[in-house]
């Protein structure tokens, strides 16, 4: 919530678009007020990796993404930056414009867990 100021408005084109999917009523609240439908509660982490998928590829890349992610949710991962990136249009690659490095803090008693 803090951020939302610094994102670029919704514009009708792009309120249509996303209209197009099928949306719940709180899913419906959250694209509306801050633009995009999985917010806060309905969030998951995700990458996106590709483009559109056909519907009659979306079987065979789900089996592969799983085949090879799979494994590595096991894993612990360590975040060590975010990175903010912008997009000029829809049809515009993201392009990174700032990033923001996490300090490693010393945690007292950290050794000993």
């Amino acid at each position: 919530m803090e951020f939302d100021r610094f994102r670029a408005p919704l514009t009708a084109e792009d309120l249509q678009r996303r209209l197009k999917s099928s949306l719940d009523e709180a899913e419906m609240t959250n694209l509306v007020q801050w633009v995009y439908r999985y917010v806060f509660d309905r969030f998951q982490f995700h990458m996106t990796l590709t483009g559109p998928v056909s519907a009659e590829d979306r079987e065979s890349v789900e089996k592969r993404l799983k085949d090879h992610f799979e494994p590595l949710l096991e894993e612990d991962f360590h975040v060590d930056a975010i990175t903010l990136c912008e997009q000029e249009s829809p049809d515009a690659d993201f392009v990174a414009t700032s990033r923001f490095e996490f300090r490693q803090m010393e945690l007292e008693g950290a050794n000993e867990r």
